[in-house]
């Protein structure tokens, strides 16, 4: 979850936040359930 974090802020401005809350949710064990929904 650490390792999330500091990768979270640097993909913001690079990326949407689209694939931020996917990457947050896997490490949760609902980035399954986000992407589906995304997809």
């Amino acid at each position: 979850m650490t390792q999330t974090l500091p990768a979270a802020p640097t993909r913001l401005p690079a990326a949407p936040p689209e694939p931020v809350v996917v990457i947050t949710g896997a490490s949760s064990g609902i980035g399954h359930a986000t992407a589906l929904a995304f997809a």
